[in-house]
């Protein structure tokens, strides 16, 4: 968790990091779902554009009746990366009935209805190929750049979340997509400080209830230690053993011990 934290801030103070917008990806469930579940949790999903977010997303807005004559009552939370809000009802929806979510996004208006029943929305089977790359980099601050990549057999419905487990701490589970069946492949990046680590990535699937349906574990990658920054000494070529090095490393002691002589002692020299 540290270690993600961490990345987090690196990640947010450099310069370098390109940024976008936050852009309206989709919502879970998406407009003209029907037989949603009464438990649904609302997720408005955003994607950056570019490798981060200049800034979070936002959601204003309501969940309404289909005639727009009852708000339902409900709670928001945003996730930690800021791109995505769930919006959970404080009681269940009535089966038979139609909603209509309304309202502004980062990127421009949401409007999606949908209809509530009791077969839930069909969600996609376990069948998926996870994979994780590790790319180190080094030098004043080393960081390893970790590519996750989920690949789905048959794609049906759901949010697909991934995460890293390094040296098995693992992260906080990060949302890669929705999946509506017309995408097989996501991928996801982060950065985490150091290098010399073991990563394996996992990735799960959410219902429209925020429930986990399934968990995959995927390969592992193993990069190599960064190697030891040069002594000051080493870097700018000089040595304090033997040569010319070793006389200048003892001339401030010669020139003190001269001074500390008596003056007869010095003239007796000569």
């Amino acid at each position: 968790m540290l270690m993600w934290l961490a990345a987090r801030a690196f990640a947010q103070g450099s310069p370098a990091e390109p940024c976008g917008p936050p852009m309206l990806l989709g919502t879970l469930p998406a407009d003209g779902d029907a037989d949603v579940l009464p438990a649904v949790v609302i997720t408005i999903v955003f994607q950056a554009e570019g490798g981060s977010s200049c800034g979070g997303a936002f959601f204003f807005g309501e969940l309404w009746d289909a005639d727009f004559t009852t708000p339902v009552a409900a709670g928001f939370r945003t996730d930690p990366t800021g791109l995505v809000v769930t919006m959970t009802p404080e009681a269940p929806l009535e089966v038979g009935q139609a909603y209509h979510l309304f309202g502004d996004a980062a990127s421009g208006p949401v409007d999606v209805q949908f209809t509530v029943g009791e077969g839930g929305l069909p969600m996609t089977a376990p069948d998926a190929t996870v994979e994780v790359e590790a790319q180190p980099t080094c030098g004043s601050l080393p960081r390893t750049t970790l590519v996750r990549r989920v690949v789905l057999d048959a794609p049906k419905r759901g949010l697909l979340q991934a995460r890293t487990l390094s040296d098995g701490i693992a992260e906080p589970w990060v949302t890669l997509g929705l999946v509506d069946g017309s995408t097989t492949t996501w991928e996801g990046v982060s950065d985490v400080l150091g290098a010399g680590h073991e990563h394996c990535a996992e990735a799960r699937l959410l219902d429209e209830t925020g429930a986990e349906v399934w968990v995959v574990t995927g390969s592992c990658a193993a990069t190599e230690p960064c190697p030891e920054p040069l002594r000051e000494a080493e870097e700018s070529g000089c040595s304090t053993v033997g040569g010319a090095g070793r006389w200048l490393a003892l001339l401030p002691a010669l020139v003190a011990r001269r001074r500390r002589q008596p003056r007869a002692a010095r003239n007796r020299t000569r």
